[in-house]
């Protein structure tokens, strides 16, 4: 039998929460590019990139499969992930940058290309997440992975094509913390989908890769709270009732007016265009 013999749902510590801490590094990194197994294929980056800095790109992401991705997923019990987590974010961040920092240069900061990237690297992780997710760390992971990307996919868009002059006007404090918790996100998501990418299922993994990508969606969530401080997302009035018991997610729901992400991301499409 597969991996999925694991009880995801019965053997998960449901009481592990997201860590945050105080990271320093720059406020609007160029995020939202996910460089995971599958998330650009090789074929996609040679069109576009000399052979040189395809194989400069795949060096990085193995870096961050060996140093980060292993350590989260077979090298650390339940229990200790959020201290795992902070030690390997700080690897993560610098190595995620220098492949996003290349890839940048390279497409000389052309917003469409740099869209279309992101979206093909969302799409894989969508596809991905679907096919296997259910089976390898349990529905209501992916579920939760699937809400935290949609929210991301919306905000990358913004984040991209939003002019620069917005952004420097943005609050340091909350540039600062949307860098951070979409960082996060990205690492969250890349790690559960390198999971549900490899056939390494018997190493393990399945339990830390459902906590990882229940995490993620709580990141996209602040991510989406703090794009509005920052000007990515144009703040709305509440228009449902907030519930008493003040459930975060609930209560993010009830301000967007919305019953999913995915609508909420529809309608925002609609009001920007």
């Amino acid at each position: 039998m597969a991996y999925s013999e694991v009880n995801l749902t019965r053997t998960m510590p449901t009481t592990i929460v997201p860590p945050t801490f105080s990271v320093s590094g720059p406020a609007f990194p160029p995020i939202g590019i996910p460089f995971f197994p599958g998330g650009i294929s090789r074929d996609v980056l040679e069109r576009v990139l000399p052979p040189a800095i395809v194989k400069l790109i795949e060096a990085l992401v193995g870096q961050i499969e060996s140093e980060v991705v292993d350590p989260l997923l077979y090298g650390t019990p339940p229990e200790q992930l959020g201290k795992t987590f902070e030690q390997v974010y700080r690897k993560f961040v610098p190595q995620y940058l220098s492949a996003a920092y290349v890839l940048v240069s390279q497409l000389d900061r052309n917003p469409q290309q740099l869209t279309t990237f992101a979206a093909q690297g969302f799409f894989a992780a969508d596809r991905t997440l679907r096919e296997r997710g259910p089976a390898l760390i349990g529905p209501e992971a992916t579920t939760a992975a699937l809400m935290g990307l949609a929210i991301m996919t919306r905000i990358t868009r913004r984040a991209i094509a939003t002019p620069a002059a917005i952004v420097a006007k943005a609050p340091q404090d909350a540039a600062s913390q949307w860098a951070f918790h979409a960082l996060a996100h990205l690492l969250t998501l890349t790690t559960v989908v390198s999971f549900l990418s490899r056939e390494e299922h018997l190493r393990g993994g399945g339990i830390n890769a459902s906590i990882l990508a229940h995490w993620s969606r709580n990141y996209a969530q602040h991510v989406y709270h703090l794009s509005k401080r920052v000007g990515l997302v144009t703040p709305t009035g509440p228009t449902a009732p907030i519930p008493s018991e003040n459930d975060e997610e609930n209560q993010w729901l009830a301000e967007a007016g919305l019953n999913t992400y995915r609508d909420l991301l529809t309608s925002e499409d609609a009001d920007g265009q």
